[in-house]
């Protein structure tokens, strides 16, 4: 099993490297995308069928930047409207967007669970910097929520638009009644922890908490007795074990971020493993150090 996030196709350095993957390495492996490969439906759909023709299977979930309603999107009204259009599209394509067992007959068979998510502003547990302004977060000006699918919470500077983290959590309930008989991988694009994040003074956006998770998410994870859960989002590669869970980010992000700080980045596929099926210790996690770290 191998993961991915924010792929950022839209820049062609990225996609060149989609491109790139061979064609007959990884027949018998599964790809995790944990969100962030385009806002265009068109882009997306080339994107599957490039895994789809390179991997065994292919499991998905949405990131923001998936649910940016822009010009192109002349038949969806909401962001709502185009989360259905893509989970849509994954079901034509046969991307796996439910709960999905792999490894049947091997000696550490997997399942891999989604979780849908979004974030909220008490995140950030920093309470100088309660209700902030943020601007310049590009999530609230092309996101387009219907009413009925935001939360209860106030409107506030540092959430202007309001949030639909509960809506998008309600997504997971038939995912968390279900009964799995073999270990759990849980994904999600979104933080569950901020424990997943470093320390505020190491971040370029200061507000970035504000942005990019839940703690309602790792009740979740929990719940599913995940042995890992991978997330995206951040930009911010992340391997560490947390009270019994592995949480990791294997994400391939800009290519000016890779470009300015390669001793942050990884841009090999091997080094997105996070499970083998066939070996004595199948936790690939374990073994995987973050470059700089």
């Amino acid at each position: 099993v191998y993961c991915i996030s924010d792929v950022h196709i839209d820049f062609q350095d990225n996609w060149v490297w989609i491109q790139n993957l061979p064609l007959d390495t990884y027949k018998n492996d599964v790809l995790i995308v944990a969100g962030d490969v385009t806002h265009e439906m068109s882009k997306l759909e080339e994107f599957f069928l490039i895994l789809l023709a390179r991997f065994h299977s292919v499991c998905f979930v949405p990131g923001n930047h998936e649910l940016w309603v822009s010009s192109t999107d002349k038949d969806c009204t909401s962001s709502v409207d185009k989360f259905h259009k893509i989970l849509a599209l994954c079901e034509k394509l046969g991307v796996h967007t439910k709960p999905f067992k792999i490894g049947t007959g091997t000696p550490h068979p997997v399942w891999l669970v989604p979780l849908f998510s979004w974030y909220h502003q008490d995140f950030d547990t920093d309470l100088t910097t309660k209700n902030e302004p943020i601007e310049s977060w590009t999530d609230f000006h092309l996101c387009k929520w219907p009413k009925d699918v935001l939360s209860d919470d106030p409107i506030t500077p540092s959430s202007p638009i309001g949030t639909p983290v509960d809506w998008f959590l309600k997504m997971n309930t038939a995912a968390l009644e279900q009964t799995y008989d073999a270990p759990v991988i849980s994904y999600s694009h979104f933080l569950p922890l901020p424990d997943c994040l470093p320390d505020k003074s190491r971040l370029f956006i200061k507000f970035l908490p504000k942005v990019v998770g839940t703690t309602a998410l790792d009740a979740q994870v929990r719940k599913l007795n995940a042995a890992i859960h991978v997330f995206g989002h951040t930009h911010i590669l992340w391997n560490r074990c947390t009270d019994g869970i592995w949480y990791t980010q294997r994400c391939l992000k800009y290519p000016r971020e890779r470009s300015r700080f390669p001793q942050y980045s990884v841009d090999k596929i091997d080094e997105m493993v996070v499970w083998d099926t066939d070996t004595e210790n199948p936790n690939r996690c374990v073994d995987w150090k973050v470059p700089h770290e």
